[in-house]
């Protein structure tokens, strides 16, 4: 019965060092924390506005970041023309796409004066003239997901992009949408076993629309025409996702940009997608291309970037499902 007691002991024991955990959260206590200046900014030669948002870096993770309003926003260029940003939401400044369009060739400069006074600009930039995107096709594939070793199928996104360009990097971006069936929709609403009230059914089929959170670049070889055939792009997993299962459009964004650009992103690359284990690279500063000219002592943190691009629209409607 003793032995059976301590056997019992020892068991209870090792089920609560199993249930329990060896982390505990952990959130430091930053002495004179200061807020940084965040700033993202684009501009192309696409007929349409061209947008900076402004904000500062926050102390707690769980906040909203502040937005940086009433400032004073202008794009410069080689030639001292000078455009003037409206702020059109708070901290959101936009070009008018009337009087302002990017110019392959030309040299922009973002400046930038909070209402404080603080002022910031950034490094000239060359707007790179692009080249196009020829065609963009689905082909049957399969690919480990989420970390898996066994092949999931699904639908690969290539694209063809041919003819000269200024840049030897690339990035693409894009916006999908697809539309689905409600599973399970409610038909019948009971109120007791005598009423029960059938329900029309309305707004069975609906549309998502998401957006690319991943960084898609690309450097071509020194000495190569630099095109692009069969280059992938996007993967859709048919089981592990919807998107297939009716109707499916993409609006694909080819960017010719420059190798400043580039470093920049194969950083973010790196600190984005990390496993996040304890072999993972830790996280590192990573600065962007914007100073302060007023004297502040200032460091701009990891999404801080100005920058040119020649932009590439492509839109693939109707895509069929490959399941």
């Amino acid at each position: 019965m003793k032995k059976r007691s301590v056997l019992l002991s020892v068991v209870l024991l090792l089920l609560m060092l199993a249930t329990s955990t060896c982390i505990d959260s952990f959130k430091p206590k930053l002495k004179d924390y200061q807020p940084f200046l965040v700033v993202e900014a684009l501009v192309t030669d696409e007929e349409a506005s061209n947008y900076v948002t402004i904000s500062r870096t926050i102390e707690d993770p769980y906040d909203k970041p502040e937005k940086v309003t009433e400032a004073t926003v202008e794009i410069k260029d080689d030639l001292g023309n000078i455009t003037t940003l409206d702020e059109v939401s708070k901290g959101k400044y936009r070009t008018d796409s009337l009087t302002f369009r990017g110019m392959p060739g030309r040299s922009y400069t973002l400046y930038i004066r909070t209402k404080e006074g603080r002022e910031f600009e950034s490094e000239p930039c060359i707007l790179n003239e692009g080249r196009d995107i020829d065609s963009m096709y689905f082909t049957r594939g399969s690919h480990p997901v989420d970390g898996g070793i066994v092949n999931v199928p699904g639908a690969d996104l290539f694209i063809d992009s041919k003819g000269p360009s200024d840049s030897k990097y690339f990035r693409w971006t894009y916006e999908e949408w697809w539309k689905f069936r409600t599973p399970n929709p409610k038909t019948h609403e009971y109120i007791n076993s005598r009423n029960i009230i059938e329900i029309p059914l309305r707004n069975v089929t609906c549309w998502k629309k998401n957006s690319s959170g991943e960084i898609i670049i690309q450097s071509t070889d020194e000495g190569t025409s630099g095109e692009f055939v069969k280059k992938p792009v996007l993967f859709v997993p048919a089981e592990k996702s919807d998107r297939l299962l009716i109707q499916y459009s993409i609006h694909l964004k080819q960017y010719a940009i420059s190798k400043r650009e580039y470093e920049f992103w194969q950083q973010m690359k790196m600190i984005t997608e990390s496993g996040g284990d304890i072999f993972d690279k830790q996280p590192f500063r990573v600065i962007g291309n914007i100073h302060s000219i007023t004297g502040q002592q200032i460091i701009f943190w990891v999404f801080s970037r100005w920058q040119v691009s020649k932009r590439s629209n492509y839109t693939l409607q109707e895509a069929k499902s490959t399941r």
